[in-house]
């Protein structure tokens, strides 16, 4: 897993999908595995794996940077979050594909939400400043990750999306469940 977490010729933060270029062409980001392999690492890093914070912190930049690129599926407040995948350098895929995806964001701040939760727990006098610069703000017009993805969550939650397989578009219950989850714990964060 840690093997395709910035691979050589990825940008920092990147995670791979496969390392596989060819017939299938798996080296690209999804927003949606990305989030689900780097919340392994914040096991990890809640386990005292302070060679997790790099990773971590790496994959904040880069999810700020992806989330404010203009993708096929929008803008940073038009819908640009729900971008299924990106390039290994953090810019968008813009092939044709089943877009928007909106599972990611949820996961992608639930995943967040873990990592400053358990920051704060281990390195508390850095963590409030970290987490309130990058992560998370309160403001309406936020530049943090995870109040970008929750804002984006409660703006789109009900429309339709392509599923996990990115072959039908609807209303899905996994995508409905994932979401609820993160506005339940961006409830509580928040506080």
């Amino acid at each position: 897993m840690i093997a395709n977490v910035h691979p050589k010729g990825t940008a920092p933060g990147c995670v791979i999908a496969s390392p596989s270029t060819y017939k299938p062409d798996y080296f690209y980001q999804w927003t949606r595995d990305a989030s689900l392999v780097l919340r392994a690492l914040v096991l990890r890093y809640e386990e005292g794996d302070k060679d997790m914070f790099p990773l971590l912190h790496d994959f904040v930049e880069a999810t700020k940077d992806m989330q404010h690129r203009d993708t096929p599926s929008g803008g940073y407040r038009t819908g640009g979050l729900g971008e299924v995948k990106f390039e290994v350098d953090r810019t968008p895929f813009t092939g044709n594909w089943g877009r928007p995806q909106r599972d990611g964001p949820a996961l992608r701040a639930s995943t967040l939400m873990a990592f400053a939760r358990n920051y704060q727990k281990v390195d508390s006098p850095k963590a409030k400043e970290y987490i309130e610069k990058h992560l998370y703000d309160g403001l309406d017009l936020t530049e943090t990750a995870i109040k970008a993805d929750l804002d984006y969550v409660v703006q789109y939650w009900n429309q339709e999306a392509f599923d996990l397989w990115e072959e039908v578009n609807g209303r899905h219950f996994y995508t409905l469940m994932v979401q609820l989850r993160s506005m339940k714990e961006g409830a509580l964060f928040a506080k």
